[in-house]
């Protein structure tokens, strides 16, 4: 298949609730160092010659329609966002955005070596593991030899612990059509549904979805203050001295 190397679709449309006590604008606009989230993410995408950038707005959609001064991208906006999760999302990007590419979450800070792996990748589909954070709400993927068997949010529903997601992967043309199928099938009652837990987890059981484990990979979600507290303390101090190592 054909590198993704100049697309990424970021899912920014959510509410933030659990963050929004402490933190009013989108969970992208969460500053664990100099820059926040999304500025990082969009710097290292065009760092790495990936240009062609879609973003899904929800809440706070103006702050990133501002953004758009600094950073090359095209907003595509879920009005629906209060009531619906990151598959319906992707769905309103569907139609805009031509598979192979990046997808990823708006509110992780990840290593820039997350990006190369993908994009040198020539399977169909790859979602990137990393070893065991201990995080907290971790997303756990089950599976053996490269190939996805479930992917969820209870330990007791994986047999076979492959990583935890990290809200990066490569959606190639024929993986696109089948998430889209998938979410066609669920609306209106699946509005509320996700693209990892939900969409790629049902697929796995019929359609060959893969997985990249890079077990010393360093990144974090940030979905409360101490996952925040956790990214400024120990995630970007360890990324800054990834990022010196030659």
């Amino acid at each position: 298949m054909d590198k993704a190397t100049g697309r990424a679709l970021i899912l920014a449309a959510g509410l933030g609730s659990r963050i929004s006590g402490t933190h009013s604008l989108p969970k992208g606009f969460l500053k664990p160092g100099e820059e926040t989230l999304i500025e990082r993410s969009l710097r290292l995408l065009g760092r790495n010659g990936i240009t062609d950038i879609y973003l899904v707005t929800g809440s706070g959609y103006n702050h990133y329609e501002e953004l758009k001064k600094h950073f090359p991208f095209t907003t595509i906006h879920n009005a629906d966002y209060a009531k619906t999760g990151s598959l319906y999302s992707y769905m309103v990007a569907a139609r805009q955005v031509e598979p192979p590419f990046l997808l990823l979450e708006s509110d992780i800070l990840y290593e820039e070596r997350s990006l190369s792996i993908l994009q040198q990748c020539t399977m169909e589909n790859a979602v990137l593991l990393s070893g065991r954070t201990n995080s907290g709400d971790e997303v756990y993927v089950s599976g053996h030899a490269g190939r996805i068997h479930a992917i969820s949010k209870d330990p007791q529903k994986i047999e076979h612990l492959a990583g935890e997601l990290t809200g990066i992967s490569l959606i190639g043309k024929e993986t696109h059509a089948a998430m889209i199928r998938y979410a066609e099938s669920t609306f209106p009652a699946g509005r509320s549904e996700h693209y990892e837990t939900d969409a790629l987890n049902s697929l796995a059981s019929t359609f060959p979805l893969y997985y990249l484990l890079v077990p010393d990979l360093i990144w974090c979600e940030i979905d409360d203050p101490a996952h925040l507290e956790r990214a400024r303390t120990k995630i970007l101090p360890a990324l800054r001295s990834k990022e010196k190592t030659p």
